[in-house]
């Protein structure tokens, strides 16, 4: 009696599993891929699943259906031999492509629209270029998207000597260029550290600086440095730690209350172990904490 009880019992909770379980689909595999493939899901578009894959210098996206049978394998013949940093922005039915490239001493920042089934809407459009020096470190370009995917920003970084140099351009979600600034910040390599590159709904742009004492010291000086959509010069708001150190800063923008939420470990003591977590929290619409 008592096993046929039991035996209900765990049958019910089976039931119960599997009438809540989720279906997981597999695709098939693809010849083409290898242990060293690169790959990034674009998204889901018209039912459609886009994944870029990138081996070396070879560039393609596969199409998935609902049932991940692949429809389209795509090589993306027109990017150059020597592409790299290759980001999406994705919305319901197309997506734009931000790539580089370097030809001989020059980069290339490209853009391109593509659409559900990962065809060219037009050709690529040039953003920016930049010489450099042979020895210079290539990845300069960044692009990201606000969280309605209703601003774009491209921008570069540009490190030499005691000098930061950056440059933003901000595009809606057609890539119509809306502003464009450059500005130049203090640096030191050994002591500044800036992060967490950010853009708001409103185009707004934020990141962080972090300051230490040397070079394996946790920081104790910790800034919000914004640059508004509407103006051209960047605002540094200088965030009180009480004496405190902090380390792995990280930024979440509340777009629905207009505040940007920093969130950090603490510690009492440089290099000593975490006392708990920092939050600061900065109200963009009044301008204060």
């Amino acid at each position: 009696m008592y096993k046929l009880i039991f035996f209900l019992f765990i049958s019910n909770i089976f039931c119960l599993q599997s009438t809540f379980s989720q279906k997981i689909t597999l695709s098939d595999i693809d010849k083409d891929d290898r242990s060293d493939i690169n790959f990034e899901i674009i998204g889901k578009m018209n039912s459609n699943v886009l994944i870029y894959k990138n081996m070396r210098w070879k560039h393609r996206i596969t199409v998935l259906d609902n049932e991940m049978k692949e429809l389209e394998n795509i090589k993306l013949d027109f990017l150059p031999e020597k592409t790299f940093n290759v980001d999406f922005v994705s919305y319901p039915d197309y997506f734009f492509m931000i790539y580089q490239y370097q030809k001989k001493n020059i980069l290339h920042c490209m853009s391109v629209k593509m659409d559900a089934l990962g065809k060219k809407l037009a050709e690529p459009v040039e953003i920016d270029t930049t010489q450099i020096s042979f020895f210079a470190d290539n990845k300069i370009y960044t692009s990201i998207s606000s969280e309605n995917k209703e601003k774009i920003m491209v921008f570069k970084i540009h490190k030499k000597n005691d000098t930061y140099t950056l440059a933003t351009k901000l595009y809606d979600k057609q890539f119509s260029l809306l502003s464009q600034h450059r500005q130049a910040l203090n640096f030191d390599e050994r002591r500044d550290a800036y992060d967490n590159f950010s853009v708001d709904n409103e185009g707004n742009f934020i990141f962080t600086k972090e300051t230490r004492d040397g070079n394996r010291s946790t920081s104790n000086q910790l800034s919000l440095i914004l640059l508004s959509a509407v103006t051209d010069s960047f605002t540094h708001v200088k965030i009180p730690l009480d004496k405190n150190f902090v380390d792995d800063v990280n930024i979440k923008i509340d777009n629905l209350n207009g505040r940007y939420i920093i969130n950090s470990f603490y510690y009492k003591k440089n290099r000593g172990n975490v006392d708990g977590l920092f939050t600061g929290i900065w109200d963009k619409i009044n301008n204060k904490p």
